[in-house]
C-alpha cells in the first residue's frame, strides 16, 4: 500500500485478512525470518502497520483494537510516530499488562491469536504457546508491503581483517555440530552468516549484513548459501567457488524438504524460526536443540587479527575524539 494510505485503512485491510484466517487477534513483532534486531526497511511489518519506527516493540491487532508495546526508550517517539488508531502500552510500567496478559484478560485463553511462524523463533513460539492459543497464519502485514526495490551487491571482507578463512570457520562449526552427534546445522542469523563466509552486504541500513541462510552439512564439502543471486557479483562467485555453493534464497524451504530422512540437525532455538523447525520435523529430520549455537560462540572468540583490528579502531577513534576536543 502507498505511504499516503491511512492507518485506519490499513487496519481494515488487515482485519479482513484476519477474518479469512479465522483469528481474533494478530501479533506483529519487530523482526524478520532471521530474528534480526535491525530489519531491512521492506521487511519492517510492525513499523509499516503502526507507523512507529523504533527498533523494539510489538503490535497486537484485534477486530476492534490496535495496541503497541514498547519499552521506556521509545515512549516519546512512539507517541509522536504511531498512527492514532494505536494505543501505546508502556512496557515495564507496573500497571501495564504484558501482551500475553492483555490477551488472556480481554480475549480469553481460547481465542485464536495469529502469528507467522517465520517471525518467531522456536523458543519464542514455545513460550507464547504456553500462555495463549497461538495459531500459524501467513505474514499478513508483510504481504501488504511494497517489495524490495534496491539490490545491494555482496562484497568480500579483505583477508587481512579476517584472520580465518570460510573453510576454517566451517570446519570449526562442523566440529561442534559433530560433538552433538548431528549431521548438519542451519544458520539463520545474518551476523553469523557474514562471519562464516567473510562476505558483507548492505541489506540493512548501517549494518553490513545480507539476507541469507547457510547450511553446513558434513556430507557436503561446501557451505550452501541461500541468497538473492542478483547480489552475487562475478568477483564474489569466483573468490568463493571452492567453498561456497550459491543457491536462490527462495529455494531454501524446498531444499529443506528434500533432506534425506535419518539426518540429525543442530538447532539454535533462539535464532531458528518456528517455520524452519517445522519443516525439519515434517520431513523426518531429528533435531537437537541448543540455546546458543556454535557459530555464535565461535564468533565471540576473537583471533589475533581481529583483536588487532579492535585496537587499531580504538586508536583511530581516540585520535578523532582528541582532535574534536
Amino acid at each position: 500500500m502507498p505511504a499516503a494510505v491511512s492507518g485506519a485503512t490499513m487496519l481494515h485491510a488487515v482485519r479482513e485478512k484476519m477474518k479469512e484466517a479465522t483469528v481474533a487477534a494478530l501479533i506483529v513483532p519487530n523482526t524478520d525470518a532471521h530474528n534480526s534486531e535491525y530489519v531491512a526497511t521492506h521487511l519492517q511489518s510492525r513499523a509499516y502497520i503502526s507507523h512507529f519506527r523504533g527498533s523494539a516493540g510489538t503490535a497486537l491487532i484485534t477486530m476492534d483494537k490496535a495496541l503497541l508495546w514498547t519499552d521506556g526508550r521509545y515512549w516519546l517517539a512512539a507517541e509522536e510516530e504511531k498512527y492514532p488508531e494505536f494505543d501505546l502500552m508502556k512496557q515495564g510500567m507496573p500497571d501495564v499488562e504484558s501482551l500475553e496478559e492483555w490477551i488472556a484478560v480481554n480475549l480469553g485463553s481460547t481465542a485464536a491469536v495469529g502469528m507467522s511462524p517465520y517471525v518467531a523463533t522456536v523458543a519464542e513460539w514455545e513460550r507464547l504457546s504456553k500462555k495463549i492459543n497461538l495459531c500459524s497464519v501467513e505474514n499478513i502485514v508483510q504481504d501488504m508491503m511494497p517489495p524490495e526495490t534496491t539490490v545491494r551487491k555482496l562484497y568480500l571482507r579483505p583477508a587481512e581483517f579476517c584472520g580465518a578463512t570460510c573453510q576454517e570457520r566451517r570446519a570449526a562449526i562442523l566440529e561442534e555440530v559433530e560433538k552433538q552427534h548431528c549431521d548438519l546445522i542451519i544458520l539463520s542469523a545474518l551476523d553469523e552468516i557474514a562471519w562464516l563466509t567473510n562476505l558483507r552486504g548492505g541489506d540493512v541500513d548501517h549494518n553490513p549484513v545480507f539476507y541469507a541462510y547457510a547450511v553446513i552439512d558434513k556430507h557436503r564439502a561446501k557451505v550452501c548459501l541461500y541468497v538473492n543471486l542478483d547480489k552475487v557479483t562475478d568477483a564474489v562467485r569466483h573468490a568463493c567457488e571452492d567453498h561456497i555453493e550459491f543457491c536462490p534464497y527462495e529455494q531454501f524451504d524446498a531444499d529443506l524438504k528434500k533432506l534425506p530422512q535419518g539426518r540429525k540437525a543442530l538447532v539454535d532455538e533462539r535464532q531458528t524460526s518456528e517455520a524452519v523447525f517445522r519443516i525439519l520435523k515434517h520431513v523426518g529430520i531429528e533435531t537437537v536443540r541448543v540455546v546458543c549455537g556454535p557459530a555464535q560462540k565461535l564468533k565471540g572468540i576473537k583471533n589475533e587479527v581481529e583483536l588487532k583490528g579492535f585496537r587499531d579502531c580504538h586508536m583511530r577513534d581516540g585520535a578523532a575524539l582528541t582532535r574534536y576536543l
